[in-house]
């Protein structure tokens, strides 16, 4: 049996739709080794991941330029911290990232903090997923219980990253 898990960073304003079997709202505070752990347990309980979703902001700087990474839990998702999923290789097929400019590479940061197709490719070959996110930011309405999280028509373009961390220009609609 495989399940979808979802997992909400709730500096994202909203409640996230219910697409997945399990879904966990991560506090800012909760160490990101924690929620990879957690993953972990989630999958091996029910023999994989299918779709790992992530709803959460993407940093960005100023100029809305982006690549610096995901705001999940105390540390995000960063070059530092991509390391640390690792132990999700095998457990995970796809891993979905609903958040702004992730594999946007920002002027003069390339192979710094702002690479985010050196980020994403990284998740890609350490999770041994499939991976997609997109280049711009990304709009949402943020809803209610009754009217959850909405984000619509992708922005930008959107990337697939191959478990060996190459990418291609995708239509949304692909499946793992």
């Amino acid at each position: 049996m495989t399940i979808d898990m979802l997992l909400h960073d709730t500096r994202l304003a909203g409640n996230p739709p219910a697409i997945a079997q399990n879904q966990w709202d991560i506090a800012p505070s909760t160490p990101i080794r924690h929620v990879v752990g957690w993953t972990g347990t989630v999958a091996r309980g029910n023999g994989k991941i299918k779709r790992l979703i992530v709803m959460a902001h993407g940093y960005e700087d100023t100029s809305h330029r982006g690549g610096y990474g995901v705001q999940l839990g105390a540390e995000g998702l960063t070059l530092k911290t991509v390391d640390f999923f690792t132990p999700l290789k095998g457990w995970v097929t796809s891993i979905i990232l609903y958040s702004c400019a992730v594999v946007d590479t920002a002027p003069g940061k390339r192979m710094l903090s702002g690479d985010g197709n050196l980020l994403v490719a990284r998740l890609a070959v350490n999770t041994g997923a499939y991976v997609v996110a997109s280049s711009e930011t990304q709009y949402y309405t943020v809803g209610n219980k009754a009217t959850p999280l909405n984000f619509g028509s992708w922005e930008g373009d959107i990337y697939l990253y191959g478990p060996n961390g190459q990418r291609r220009l995708i239509d949304w609609g692909w499946e793992p």
